[in-house]
This record gives structure tokens, sequence and C-alpha cells, in this order.
């Protein structure tokens, strides 16, 4: 592993873990942060697209800045009313990158069986673990958003973790 790839993977173990650890300590107020997080942004975007719509000359032809406004404006809106929108969103980035993570394991695990060390099933054994942690988040089986909050947390925590061991089998290969 080059030393650009060694120091991405731990950059991204940091922020998962970080990430995890708040999810689960605050999820209610992750849950409500982010929802007002982006649909502040979306309101202040939605503004700045109208505003520029005023702005500029009539005669420069068709600008769709005030309609694409007015629908960020509204999306801003639902999103800080129904916070609630915006976990369905995250479950599905979060399910996404940790079942991304998993494959980029499994590559981790193919190489080593390549390069015929004897540490690639280890690997394989945390690649297939994380690809699944992703897929079961991605099919979102709770029903309760604290706890689905909560469990994205924890397995972004166990995805951080498994990384930490996946990166010292490879560093002793």
């Amino acid at each position: 592993m080059n030393q650009m790839n060694k120091s991405s993977l731990v950059i991204t173990i940091i922020v998962t873990l970080v990430i995890g650890i708040l999810f689960v300590v605050f999820p209610k107020s992750i849950i409500s942060l982010l929802s007002y997080i982006v649909g502040t942004v979306l309101i202040v975007l939605g503004l700045v697209n109208i505003l520029m719509y005023f702005k500029s000359p009539a005669e420069e032809g068709m600008s769709f800045g005030f309609a694409i406004g007015l629908i960020l404006i509204i999306f801003g809106s639902y999103l800080m009313i129904k916070t609630g929108f915006i976990l369905s969103i995250l479950s599905v980035f979060f399910g996404f990158f940790i079942m991304i993570n998993g494959v980029f394991s499994l590559q981790v695990a193919i190489d080593s069986l390549r390069a015929k060390t004897n540490k690639w099933k280890a690997i394989i054994v945390m690649a297939i673990i994380n690809t699944l942690l992703g897929i079961v988040i991605l099919y979102n089986p709770f029903a309760g958003t604290e706890a689905l909050v909560m469990y994205i947390g924890i397995f972004m925590i166990v995805v951080s973790l498994l990384n930490v061991v996946t990166m010292f089998i490879v560093k002793k290969s």
C-alpha cells in the first residue's frame, strides 16, 4: 500500500469513526441538525437563484432561475419540517459508502492473494463483513429513526475498526 493510499485510508478511518461516535451518542440531535443544515443551505441557494434571476436582464433569453430557486426553497423548507426525510437519504448514502468501502477491501484481499501473501483470508473476511454491513443499512430493516441513526453509527465504528485491522494486516504482508 503506497503512502498516498495509506494516508487516504487513515483519514477515512478517522472521519468514519468520529461520525459514527456522534451518531451513537447524539442520534436525535444529529437528525435534526442535518435536516436544518441541509434545509437552510437549500433555502439560501433558492433565494440566491431568485435574486440572480431578477438581477439579470430580461433580454438574456429564458432562464429557469426563478423556478429552480422556488423549488429549492420549498424542498429546503420541507427538510426542516420533516426531519426524518433526511435520514432516508443518509441511510442510502452511508449504506453505499460502507458497501463501497467493503468492495475496496475486497480489492485489497484479491491483490494480497495475487501477491501470494498468506494474510488474504483475514482481509477477505473483513471485506465481506464490510460489504454486508453496507447492504444491511441500504435495506433499512429498522423502523425507529433514532435506532437507525445509532445503528449507522455503530456500523461506522465497526467499519473504522475493520479498516484499522486491514491496514495492519496489509502492512505486515
